[in-house]
């Protein structure tokens, strides 16, 4: 049966392993771990501050336009913080197992250590990105319970989108030319 003779290779070829190297972090690396880390405190103390004068009810979504659509219990909060930092420990785990991941050009001896390192970048950033977003998703969650604002504020979906999707789009840029 021709099928699973394929399906075999194919499998095969892609669990092919690669080496771990090791590579020291760059500035760059550093710069968005402390970053993501600070935010991660800064959620948690914000919320910990912050929770006896919340009010039972909080928005729970917001519409593209960043107008709360949906309302719910101030526990809801909590797993917005445990989001960020479910996010931010599998991110930071993923990101030290580069030679794992499947890769969009053919990895090579000459080119191993640059695609391991560009992808390890694009994950570390990716992953302050998001924590970021997380964190100002519940910032401005608890100001629009507590009255001090209205919404989401109209900017921040389309901000949020051109970051994340910029940061892969350069990602794949700079893999391209390390092929």
């Amino acid at each position: 049966m021709p099928f699973p003779s394929m399906f075999e290779k194919i499998t095969k070829s892609a669990r092919k392993k690669q080496p771990k190297l090791e590579m020291p972090r760059t500035g760059l690396e550093i710069y968005c771990e402390v970053i993501a880390a600070v935010a991660v405190a800064f959620v948690f103390i914000y919320l910990s501050a912050t929770w006896t004068t919340l009010p039972d009810k909080v928005p729970t979504h917001f519409n593209f336009a960043g107008t709360p659509d949906h309302w719910g219990s101030k526990y809801s909060l909590l797993l917005l913080l445990g989001v960020t930092f479910v996010l931010y420990l599998g991110l930071s785990i993923l990101s030290r197992f580069p030679h794992i991941y499947n890769y969009a050009f053919a990895i090579t001896d000459e080119n191993r250590q640059r695609q391991f390192l560009l992808a390890r970048q694009m994950l570390t950033a990716l992953k302050t990105e998001l924590v970021c977003v997380f964190v100002f998703i519940t910032w401005q969650t608890v100001n629009v319970a507590r009255g001090r604002a209205g919404d989401l504020t109209g900017w921040f979906m389309p901000v949020f989108l051109v970051v994340v999707f910029g940061t892969v789009i350069v990602y794949f840029i700079k893999a391209y030319r390390s092929r």
